[in-house]
């Protein structure tokens, strides 16, 4: 069995439920209202541009605002009225408060019929504004010719400046692109000049190598060692005798005796090796003839 506090709440629950479901359906409704006006207002070529489309949509804003306080505030009222109740609790009632009770629930009753009107006004104004859209249709500004034009204009404008900016990136990469092949051909010739360089320093070792050779071979002495000084002396004044000029006749083989040994060699009509050194058959040769 339900206490005694708990049964003025309940009958207030049971008498005001069906205004706080309308107060909850109104507060909605005309948070809705709102955005869709807001929708209107914020895109340009929505805005309506005839005095009356204003004032139509101007009071049905009004009045939108309107059901939203009277149902914000009738919602209020009946939580003070539910709240007051519960705290008397299980007490009887004294006559203030049975009046602030039944001016609560007068309340309840006034702000859900001011908030049924005002959302009432509210429809009626969209269903006028919606009457004058379909009977006037819209009254924005018709296009002319040199709108069009213009238009037309700045679309070719901007495809244009696209185009010479798609150029200029164009450009900027085959000029990258040239740059980079420049430096590449640029590096090759480098590697390549410094390995002819190489080359051609390794070519001139070489020949010096070769020369250094030559010159040791040249400087080789003839095979006196096995002659005595006297056999030596011979041969070289046989060489003086036969017109191959080696200076003084001393008995040792320096670079005029070889390069007189040379000479020798290259007029035998045996056309031996030129080496600057005598065999054992030229050795032969010189000291059996003067």
């Amino acid at each position: 069995m339900p206490s005694p506090s708990a049964e003025p709440v309940k009958e207030a629950i049971d008498a005001q439920s069906g205004r706080f479901e309308f107060f909850k359906q109104a507060l909605t409704l005309g948070s809705a209202g709102i955005a869709g006006l807001a929708a209107i207002l914020t895109d340009e070529t929505k805005i309506p541009q005839t005095i009356l489309r204003k004032l139509l949509v101007a009071g049905c804003g009004v009045l939108l605002l309107a059901t939203i306080v009277a149902a914000v505030w009738g919602i209020s009222v009946y939580a003070n009225l539910l709240t007051r109740l519960q705290d008397e609790g299980g007490r009887p009632p004294t006559a203030g408060a049975k009046r602030t009770s039944a001016t609560a629930r007068a309340s309840v009753v006034t702000h859900a019929r001011a908030t049924f009107v005002t959302l009432s006004l509210a429809a009626l104004m969209l269903f006028v504004y919606a009457a004058v859209l379909l009977a006037t249709g819209p009254t924005g500004a018709k296009p002319t010719d040199e709108t069009r034009i213009a238009l037309i204009a700045s679309a070719q404008k901007t495809a244009a400046d696209a185009l010479a900016a798609a150029n200029k990136n164009t450009s900027a990469i085959s000029s990258l692109t040239s740059d980079q092949e420049k430096r590449f051909t640029a590096l090759e010739s480098s590697v390549r000049q410094l390995t002819d360089d190489h080359q051609k320093h390794l070519d001139l070792l070489g020949q010096k190598l070769t020369n250094l050779e030559q010159l040791v071979r040249d400087l080789k002495p003839a095979p006196h060692n096995v002659l005595t000084l006297y056999e030596s002396k011979r041969i070289q004044q046989a060489l003086t005798t036969r017109g191959f000029k080696l200076g003084r006749i001393d008995g040792i083989f320096g670079s005029k005796t070889i390069a007189a040994i040379r000479d020798y060699q290259a007029q035998r009509p045996d056309h031996p090796a030129i080496t600057g050194s005598l065999t054992d058959e030229q050795i032969q040769d010189l000291l059996r003839r003067p």
